[in-house]
Parts: C-alpha cells; structure tokens; sequence
C-alpha cells in the first residue's frame, strides 16, 4: 500500500476543475490525480534534475495504474471577489478555494501498490521537491507513507464502479485522472481530416502528453489533454461542511521563536528598526486581548509587565527584532522570541500576525508570513565568533566623572551587557564607526532612531566583537534590546 500525505501550509487550497470557468468560484475536490501527477513532473524539472527521466516516468506509470483513493478532511468551500483591473474597465473575479487546516492532512491512496525501494526513493524526491499544488498560493507539503497511518474520521472519496451501490450520503462528481500506462493511445496528428482518409497520429509518448501545455493543445487542434481521463468520484455531499469541534492546544511543540518573512513593494530601510518593532509588539497584544476577550489578562510577554503593570526584570518577555539578513540595508524579517516557550494563546497571535502600516509614509502595507516556528536556533542562525552591530548599541547607564576613559567604558558596558543577557565576555570590543551594508553604503548610527516614546533621544555606537568559541546569535544589548537596537549579528549572515 501507498499513500501521499498533502498538508497544505496556508490551510487553502486554490485549483479550478478542468473545462470550469474560474468565475464559476467551484474549487476542484478532491485534488485531481492528474493536476498532482503533472505538479510533480514540474518538481522534477525545477529541482530534481539529477533523475534520469525513464527513473520518472516509471514510478509516475506505476501510480496511473489504479486510480487512487482520496481521505478528505473536513472543509469548507469559500471565495473572494477582487476587481482586476483592465484597460478600460474593471473585471470582477469570483476566486473560490478549499478552506481546510493545515494540520489535517488530504491522503492519496494506492492500496494496491507497492514501489520498489529505488522508485520509493525517487518519489519522496519529487514529493520533497514539491512547493504548491494548483496556484502558486497554495503551498503544500508532501509526505509518502502508508494508509495505517491515516486517521479514522477522514472523509473517504472512490471512483464509482458499475453494479456498485452507493456510499450513503455521497454525490458523483467529475475528477481528472491520467490515462494509464499501458492504455495510452498517441492523439491525432494536427492536421485537419480530409473526407475519405484516416488522420495519422503523433510520436507524443505517454510521459510527454502529460507535460503538454495549452498552446500545445492548440496547435495539435485537441480538446482535451491526451492523457486526462475522466473518472466519476464518490465525494460526501457535507464534504464541505464543517462540524465545530471544541479547540484543543496543540503541546507537542514547544515555540520560543518565529521568524516571519516581510514582503512589499519597498521594505523599510534599517534605520527604522526600532518603529517596526514597536508596531509589531503593539499588534501583537491587540491581537491577543481580542482572542482572549479581556484587556486585564494580555500577555506579559507581548506587553513585559506584570499584571501590577510593573516592568518586568531579567529579561524574561519578547524580543522583537526586525531583522536584514541579506546585509542590503533593508528589513525583510522579523524575529519575535523569548526565552520561555510561547503559550498556546501566544502562538495564536502570532500566527494572526499578518501585516504592519509602512513606516515611511508608503500607502501599502508591511506583509508578513511565518516561515518557521519552534524553539531550535541552529535550523535558521548558525552561531559565530565575530560578530557586528547592525542597530546602535545605547549603554543603559550614563557616564560620568570617575569611570575611567570613555572608550574604555564603553567597551566595559557592552561586557556588563553580555553577563546581563547570559553571553560570555567578548575577547575583543573594537568600535564601529558607521554600519556598512552589502552593497558598500554606509549609515551612520545617529540616522537610525533611538528612543521609545518618552524617552530622550541617545547618542549610540557600533561594535565588533570577538568571542574565544562561537555564540548562538542574534542577540541584542543594551537600552531598547527588546525592540532590535544594540543588535548583533555574525559578520557573514546567510540569507533566510
């Protein structure tokens, strides 16, 4: 027996039956066999290409042999109405879609097959390989295993067989499938019939019609794929509709980090840090008051006080640092993390989490998607020994008669800082005088902006510094640490 697992990470899924219009606003369910066998051709072409394409096309004619059976997770069908724009007037676009968890799992199962290890092997590559299925927006993962593990209150969808009965409360609706193997005839050749002669056919082998395109189709003068079959499913009528059921906190995984990916037109620039951050942290327990529906109960560690409203110490509440890892000048990350693990309510609005107002004035607003959650720093920031600022680092305490040297003080604070935050003294503290980015632009640290609200205004200062063994970075120190000022990072940070 085999089986694909297909979790679909934004809990969508967006795909139009073939010959549908998309203003119809039908989504396609189940997910058609031949929209996944061509999705992992395209898997194959993209990041795969190692695989000798008869090591391909085997395993895909192994799978065309018995068309598969589908467990569906509770759904629900939705859609939205945008206005495309036009040259002369607006079009309405009804785009519906499949609403479904990410968590529940859509199974595609061969009971009756049996892969060799080879061609296992081959499969979970092109699974693997695979980032969406139907839009671009509808990502997905893809896990080979086996029925056994399916769980038991899945929706199960068949193809119908003559002379059978049935299934209770089911519909037969129109799936495509793929031709199999073994009974795939070349289509025509694309030449019009002339009276009185048979039309020749086309060299198009059975792996070569799967990947044809639509001006493909044209130019061969074809209706309809010559490798889509269409198969008459049994899909429960209440396949979409979804039975509430009591939320239960998910604490197989412990999170003490997100990072979430920024997208807009313009990404604001470095020295708006401390803005994003301050924006991000306010969201947050906006969010996170409505999901809890009492003002008085906001998290401590989205706010950082105690329920007398007092600042907390030891620096036990999130972080929340905005984050260039590409060294361009511009922010296209935002990490928020604490080192305790995040409640189950806390998570929640972090993931609701779904965009920021633009600090510099532009009308569009600040995307962010989470790409990753959990509490392993290694998966996404190696450690490293040298490490520079990349905000300003403000020391907490002012100086005065009696400290010693200016530099050397300063120098002295961000070691104090170290021991504050947990971090081994540095071996070396060498000043910075501007912060330079990738492309060789330079910004002086008094450009970004250093204080919070209330506050007066700060003179800050850059840093390099070297450690004897290397040290989980980043880490931010000093005054406004929790919001990215003070922040270090390793001097050849890899890109996300």
């Amino acid at each position: 027996m085999l089986a694909l697992r297909l979790y679909f990470l934004a809990g969508r899924y967006h795909a139009t039956p073939w010959g549908r219009n998309v203003n119809e606003a039908e989504p396609e369910w189940p997910p058609s066999p031949y929209r996944l066998f061509r999705a992992l051709i395209d898997a194959w072409h993209r990041k795969a290409r190692d695989l000798a394409q008869p090591e391909v096309e085997s395993v895909l004619a192994a799978l065309s042999r018995q068309h598969p059976l589908f467990c569906l997770p509770p759904a629900a069908a939705a859609h939205v109405r945008t206005y495309m724009p036009a040259p002369k007037k607006k079009q309405l676009i009804f785009d519906g879609f499949v609403v479904l968890s990410p968590a529940e799992p859509v199974i595609v199962e061969w009971p009756d097959l049996e892969l060799p290890a080879r061609e296992l092997e081959v499969l979970r590559r092109l699974a693997a390989a695979l980032a969406y299925l139907g839009r671009a927006e509808s990502w997905v993962r893809v896990e080979v295993g086996n029925t056994a593990e399916a769980p038991g209150y899945y929706l199960t969808s068949i193809p119908f067989q003559p002379g059978a009965s049935a299934p209770e409360g089911s519909e037969l609706v129109r799936v495509a499938s793929v031709v199999p193997y073994e009974r795939f005839v070349p289509p025509p050749a694309g030449q019009a019939r002339k009276r009185g002669k048979k039309a020749a056919t086309t060299d198009v082998g059975w792996f070569d019609a799967l990947t044809m395109s639509t001006a493909d189709l044209l130019k061969q003068k074809l209706s309809r794929p010559p490798a889509l079959e269409w198969v008459s499913y049994w899909r429960s009528r209440r396949c979409f509709t979804v039975e509430s059921r009591p939320a239960v906190a998910d604490t197989s995984v412990e999170a003490s980090l997100m990072l979430f990916k920024m997208s807009a037109p313009v990404l604001p620039r470095v020295e708006r840090t401390l803005e994003i951050a301050e924006q991000a942290r306010r969201r947050l327990m906006g969010i996170h008051k409505e999901l809890i529906g009492n003002p008085a109960q906001v998290s401590w560690r989205f706010s950082g006080k105690d329920r007398s409203g007092k600042p907390l110490e030891g620096h036990q509440h999130a972080y929340f640092w905005p984050l260039d890892r590409d060294g361009d000048g511009r922010i296209e990350h935002l990490l928020v993390c604490c080192r305790s693990p995040f409640a189950d309510s806390e998570l929640k609005a972090l993931l609701r989490l779904s965009s920021l107002s633009h600090p510099g004035g532009f009308p569009t607003k600040l995307k962010l998607v989470p790409v990753y959650w959990g509490a392993e720093w290694d998966k996404i920031f190696p450690p490293g020994r040298r490490l520079i600022s990349c905000t300003p680092f403000i020391p907490p305490r002012h100086f005065r008669k009696g400290r010693g040297e200016f530099a050397e003080w300063l120098a002295a604070e961000v070691c104090r800082e170290c021991a504050n935050h947990g971090l081994p003294a540095p071996s070396r503290v060498r000043p910075l005088t501007k912060h330079r980015t990738a492309n060789g632009a330079e910004v002086g640290w008094l450009e970004f902006r250093r204080n919070r609200k209330g506050d007066p205004v700060q003179q800050g200062f850059g840093f390099e510094l070297e450690f004897e063994a290397p040290v989980q970075a980043p880490f931010a120190l000093g005054y406004g640490s929790h919001f990215g000022l003070g922040l270090f990072m390793p001097a050849s940070a890899p890109e996300a």
